[in-house]
This record gives structure tokens, C-alpha cells and sequence, in this order.
């Protein structure tokens, strides 16, 4: 009788042990997941921030390029260097000098592109030094964003102008044969020529 209580006394101590450790295996367990949860969501903040300067930066490039499409000295005549902004006005988009600043998804940001001259070297390759070659121009664009603007993203691209790219509009004739060719946007002028002989096949 006494061996059988010697022995319920061991299992009862033993199974307290057992016990204690699955607390303590548990407890390891909550607090690795807790810290994993933490990171986790840490680092999801993180990307959504960069997925957001990305959208701005693209924005950006996108208004840029369809502006210098459309009129090559939009780009070209700004001043090499200086702090400008895109913003829109009424059903346009428009350059200014300054930086934009504003707030997307609580993520404060400071939005704004310069412009350089690009030089060439003999072999017509880009380079720090050389010929400058009016025909490109180097567009950078700045990001800075998070509290106090203490993360920043940038990308740089070239522009290459053609008069190739040019495209003719003529609104109409009304205007007359007033104007001497060959010319990209006469408007509603025209050039006339008189006696004009063509070979006989």
C-alpha cells in the first residue's frame, strides 16, 4: 500500500513537470509569434510605402513625358538645376517652380524634378564631359516622404528631341497663300506656286 502511494506522489510530481515545460514551450511560442506578428507587420508598412512613392514617382514621369511630347521647350526652356512641380489646373497639367507637398493613405510626401543639360562625348555617347547636346535633356525626379521626410526615392530618364517627331496641323485655308513652306503648323495659311510642270511618263 505504501509503494502505491510512493508512486501516485511521482506521477502527480511528474506530471507538474510536465506541466511547467509546456508552459515554458508555450510561452517561447506566444512571444516568437507576437515578435514575428511585429515584423511582419512592420514590414508590410514598409512596402506599402515604398508601393506608394512608386505610384507618386510614376505619376510624375508620366505628366512629364506627355508634356514634352506635346511642346519640347515645356522641358527644355526650364532653368538647368531648379526645384520644379507639376500640378494640376482645371482640365491641364502644368509646370511651377517649388516642391509639392501633400498627404496619400496618412503618408506625408514632398514630390518635385529638375532638369540638366546632357553633354556627349566624340563617340556621341552620354558623359560628364563634352559637347552639349541641346537635343537632350536629363529629367530627375525626387520623392521624399514618411514623418519628417526621412525616406526619399529618385529616378532619373533622357529625353532626345527630333524635329522628326514634329507634327503637321493645318485648321484651314482661309487665311490665304501668306505664308512661304515648308513650315510644321501654318494654321489656316498656305504657300501657292503657279506653272508648275510635271514630267510626262
Amino acid at each position: 500500500m505504501k509503494l502505491k502511494i510512493k508512486n501516485l506522489k511521482f506521477l502527480k510530481a511528474q506530471s507538474l513537470i510536465e506541466l511547467l515545460v509546456a508552459v515554458a514551450i508555450g510561452t517561447i511560442l506566444i512571444g516568437g509569434s507576437v515578435g514575428l506578428m511585429s515584423v511582419s507587420i512592420k514590414s508590410y508598412g514598409t512596402v506599402k510605402k515604398h508601393l506608394q512613392a512608386n505610384v507618386l514617382i510614376r505619376e510624375s514621369a508620366e505628366v512629364i513625358q506627355s508634356l514634352a511630347r506635346s511642346n519640347w521647350h515645356n522641358i527644355y526652356d526650364l532653368t538647368k538645376g531648379t526645384d520644379y512641380k507639376i500640378s494640376l489646373s482645371g482640365n491641364f497639367w502644368t509646370i511651377s517652380t517649388g516642391q509639392e507637398t501633400g498627404t496619400v493613405n496618412n503618408i506625408p510626401y514632398k514630390r518635385y524634378f529638375q532638369v540638366n543639360d546632357v553633354d556627349r562625348d566624340e563617340s556621341e555617347n552620354i558623359s560628364e564631359e563634352g559637347t552639349d547636346d541641346p537635343s537632350t535633356q536629363k529629367i530627375t525626379i525626387i520623392l521624399e516622404y514618411d514623418n519628417n521626410y526621412t525616406s526619399s526615392s529618385s529616378i532619373s530618364f533622357y529625353f532626345t528631341h527630333s524635329d522628326n517627331n514634329s507634327v503637321f496641323h493645318q485648321t484651314d485655308w482661309a487665311g490665304g497663300d501668306s505664308i512661304i513652306g515648308p513650315v510644321v503648323s501654318p494654321g489656316n495659311t498656305f504657300d501657292s506656286f503657279s506653272n508648275i510642270q510635271t514630267e510626262s511618263e
